[in-house]
C-alpha cells in the first residue's frame, strides 16, 4: 500500500469518525433535551400529585366536620324528641287533670242545685 493510499485511507477514517462523533453529539445533545423536557413533566406531575394529595385532605377534613356536625344535629333531633315527647306526656296530664277537675265542678254544681232547688 502507497503512502498516498494509506493516507486517503487515514483521511477517510477519520473523517468517518469525526462524522460518527458529531452525529454521538447531536444524538446525546438530543437526548439531554429529552432529558430536561422529561424532568419538566415530572416536576409538574408532582406539583399535580401534590395539588390533588392536598385537594383530598381538604375533602377529609370538610367530611369529617360534615359528620361531626350531622351527628351533633342528630343527637340535638333526639334530645327536642325525648322534649316533645315529655311536653306530650304534661299535655296528657293536663287534659286527665282537667277532665277529673271538670266532673269535680260538675258535681258540685250538681249538688249546689241540689240544694238551691230544695230550699224555698
Amino acid at each position: 500500500m502507497s503512502n498516498e493510499e494509506f493516507e486517503r485511507r487515514f483521511n477517510n477514517a477519520m473523517a468517518t469518525i469525526v462524522e460518527n462523533q458529531a452525529r454521538f453529539s447531536e444524538d446525546q445533545d438530543k437526548i439531554k433535551a429529552r432529558q430536561d423536557r422529561f424532568d419538566e413533566e415530572m416536576r409538574k406531575m408532582q406539583e399535580a400529585i401534590t395539588g390533588l394529595i392536598r385537594v383530598a385532605r381538604l375533602h377529609n377534613e370538610a367530611i369529617d366536620e360534615l359528620r361531626q356536625h350531622r351527628e351533633e344535629q342528630s343527637d340535638r333531633i333526639d334530645e327536642l324528641k325525648q322534649h316533645r315527647k315529655e311536653q306530650s306526656d304534661l299535655m296528657d296530664e293536663l287534659r286527665q287533670h282537667g277532665k277529673e277537675q271538670d266532673e269535680r265542678i260538675a258535681a258540685l254544681i250538681r249538688i249546689v242545685e241540689g240544694h238551691v232547688s230544695d230550699h224555698p
